[in-house]
């Protein structure tokens, strides 16, 4: 029986350093674009959940930091948030210049079109009669019949109503 180190399998596979192996994916390539009618010192931000006589102003919220903002860009390719503190943590520190959802390329960023409806990332509301997720739009005045999630998850008592804890 031969030995897996014979002399006849001296052939091995020659040793790459890691520079000379290319990366999966581009280093920032200068491939974003940002079309914006907000700066960043135009767009307010709270790192809380709004409440609801806030929700017509922090009505929008990243994916990536969880922040909610004033004003937010959407990536041109599958329509997704992008704050702007967040794209400019990608472009600043020379992070892949790829969609961070979709990873196409090159990325687009743009503001919301107005007919667009909020998209909402996480469940931060829930309708109390059908406890299906709750969709924040224009038509909405009124924050009846909605709990705050984390309030629920946390199992913390509101005034007038049960405690639910669904831990």
């Amino acid at each position: 029986m031969g030995s897996c180190c014979s002399k006849k399998d001296a052939t091995a596979p020659e040793i790459q350093s890691v520079d000379a192996i290319e990366p999966s994916f581009p280093v920032h390539n200068g491939r974003i674009e940002v079309l914006s009618s907000f700066t960043m010192n135009e767009v307010k931000v709270s790192k809380m959940t709004p409440k609801c006589t806030q929700n017509d102003i922090f009505k929008y919220e990243c994916p990536i930091c969880m922040y909610f903002f004033t004003a937010i860009l959407v990536s041109n390719c599958c329509r997704n948030y992008v704050c702007h503190y967040c794209i400019e943590e990608i472009k600043s520190n020379r992070i892949d210049a790829a969609c961070p959802h979709c990873r196409s390329r090159p990325l687009l960023l743009t503001d919301p079109h107005p007919e667009d409806s909020v998209r909402v990332y996480s469940e931060r509301y829930i309708n109390i009669d059908d406890k299906k997720p709750y969709e924040v739009d224009d038509n909405t005045k009124s924050c009846s019949g909605i709990r705050n999630m984390k309030t629920d998850y946390l199992g913390i008592q509101t005034e007038g109503e049960e405690r639910v804890n669904m831990l």
